[in-house]
């Protein structure tokens, strides 16, 4: 891992080479089966699922699958995207962060994730908006060559404040989940490539769930 660490005024963290090749390996083999397991038409769209909405109005155009809903809590062990959670627990990562305070005691009191898959096609995008929980994580993957542009991530460290972190495959961007972020519209480079070669995310929502006996 390549870790940078931001600290403005609201914190982010990028970090490249996420996934050593072993893993990405097998986190393709679990994308694929989303992607190519049903007729297209019946993937899930943004607007179709809890999204960040304005006047009622879906902020996100992209499709989506949930991978708790693929697999029972019982055998989230099949899953690469559930294991690979635990990278999360890295101590590098975790000596990087220990600067921001107090921002990473909030990161290391979260106990618990929600997994999302986006996928992004020609016009998709996510326009300025924030999530409802405590820390995010957002890593990028794509197949390559990469057939498409644009895509690019804004966070806003600052209420006016905008910088870009250019998309790169295998990359990951750890923020506050109550930062403003959007993702910019992609665009084919050439015609349209066979379905899965557009720009994927893969989302971990943080955040801390009380244990009861």
């Amino acid at each position: 891992m390549k870790i940078s660490v931001y600290d403005t005024i609201i914190p982010y963290v990028v970090i490249d080479d996420w996934f050593t090749d072993e893993e990405l390996k097998s986190v393709w083999s679990e994308v694929n089966f989303y992607t190519h397991g049903q007729p297209k038409n019946k993937i899930l769209r943004a607007d179709e699922t809890v999204v960040a909405r304005e006047n009622n109005k879906s902020l996100a155009e992209s499709y989506r699958w949930y991978p708790c809903n693929y697999f029972h809590k019982d055998y989230t062990d099949i899953s690469p995207l559930f294991r690979y959670s635990n990278k999360l627990k890295n101590k590098e990562l975790h000596n990087s962060m220990a600067i921001l305070y107090p921002w990473y005691n909030m990161f290391t009191s979260t106990n618990i994730s929600n997994i999302m898959v986006s996928y992004y096609e020609e016009g998709d995008y996510y326009k300025p908006h924030h999530d409802m929980f405590m820390w995010t994580q957002l890593i990028w993957i794509t197949k390559e060559p990469k057939e498409w542009t644009g895509g690019d991530f804004y966070v806003y460290p600052e209420e006016d404040k905008r910088e870009k972190i250019l998309y790169k495959n295998n990359r990951s961007v750890i923020f506050p989940s109550m930062m403003k972020h959007e993702v910019e519209p992609i665009k084919w480079k050439d015609k349209k490539p066979e379905n899965g070669y557009g720009r994927y995310t893969i989302s971990y929502f943080l955040y801390h769930e009380i244990e009861r006996d």
